[in-house]
């Protein structure tokens, strides 16, 4: 008989002081995207490379709201299986997922955060407390965790999988 997931979930702390920049940021991207794109195509002249512009400003409106989106929704979820850990986000519009068979995992650990780069922690769009080693590699999970609360769900994750592995 095969046991259900389990699911641990970590949720998103807003960093409401770089939500609200984001967000300001973003609207200004796409007012000038909008307003440089309806230009351009109620205009006869020829300015073919400003399309470029108008392009990059609207992609870094749709960025900045996957950014706001992630801050204010976003929860980090990893879910053990009979056979495998999969770690995904949800609260986001780019979703990406990784996948690891059980026995590729070599350990599970928590500890402060010191190999991701500081913006990228400072703006919360990665690192973690809980650290995965892999064939090698590692991913961190758990952004948003103090030590002890990342010290419980290694210890709970590290349970989960020896239970599954026995």
């Amino acid at each position: 008989m095969e046991a259900t997931a389990k699911t641990f979930t970590v949720k998103v702390k807003p960093r409401i002081g770089l939500v609200i920049f984001v967000s300001i940021w973003g609207l200004s991207c796409l007012g000038m995207g909008g307003f440089l794109l309806v230009s351009l195509v109620t205009s006869l002249s020829d300015t073919s490379e400003l399309y470029l512009v108008s392009l990059l400003l609207l992609t870094g409106a749709v960025f900045a709201g996957n950014y706001i989106r992630w801050q204010l929704t976003g929860i980090e979820n990893l879910t053990v299986s009979d056979t495998s850990l999969r770690i995904f986000r949800t609260g986001t519009f780019f979703a990406r997922q990784l996948v690891l068979k059980l026995n590729e995992l070599d350990s599970v650990e928590f500890d402060e955060d010191k190999q991701t780069p500081t913006t990228i922690r400072l703006y919360g769009i990665g690192g973690g407390k809980v650290k995965l080693q892999y064939l090698g590699r590692q991913r961190r999970f758990g952004q948003d965790l103090t030590l002890t609360e990342a010290q419980k769900l290694s210890e709970e994750l590290t349970a989960e999988i020896k239970k599954r592995n026995n």
